[in-house]
């Protein structure tokens, strides 16, 4: 469905009807700007119950969420997070790994959340589609690296991969692979 909704858009937009140009990063990275400013317009015109300032960066903040819940869940080995109510636990466990992602009810982050593309079924969090996390954990990671060359480290790419068991998930080094072809500094080094 995704595919049939964005290729099309995508093609249009590149002026081209050279699809081969047209990568499965490019098509989700479009997926989800479409999904991010139908949220940004949801938060803006209030229907979301959501109050936030003015200067208040909305797709920056969905991304920047949505690639750190991401790469911790892919770091985890978990597809989805059981998020636990504070009746649910003693007081010397109120800290776990995912209450800096569901459990503070600061409005930027209640804000950012409410950007991602995740589901919630009960107290189950799971972004909407494997993939997605793919994508985002992907994203994350091209980013680190991008940042470590950038400050000037040396840097041994199969090193870094490895270091991170992106082996073990096929999708997500296919995922840096087509983002690094397709739009980051990384292309050229």
């Amino acid at each position: 469905r995704m595919i049939a909704e964005i290729l099309p858009a995508l093609v249009k937009e590149q002026d081209t009807k050279d699809v081969k140009q047209v990568t499965r990063a490019v098509i989700y990275g479009a997926f989800v700007e479409r999904e991010f400013q139908l949220k940004k317009d949801k938060l803006r015109n209030g229907s979301s119950g959501i109050v936030i300032s003015n200067d208040f960066d909305e797709v920056s903040s969905f991304q920047r969420f949505s690639m750190e819940l991401a790469a911790n869940m892919f770091v985890l080995r978990t597809n989805s997070v059981m998020t636990q109510g504070i009746d649910y636990r003693f007081e010397k466990n109120l800290k776990d790994h995912w209450d800096r992602f569901f459990g503070n009810h600061n409005v930027t982050l209640v804000a950012s959340r409410f950007g991602a593309p995740i589901i919630n079924i009960g107290r189950q969090r799971a972004f909407r589609h494997k993939s997605l996390l793919e994508y985002f954990a992907a994203k994350m990671l091209v980013q680190e690296l991008e940042n470590s060359i950038k400050h000037g480290e040396q840097v041994d790419i199969s090193s870094f991969i490895n270091r991170r068991a992106v082996h073990e998930e096929p999708s997500v080094p296919s995922f840096m692979l087509d983002i690094v072809a397709t739009n980051s500094p990384l292309k050229d080094a």
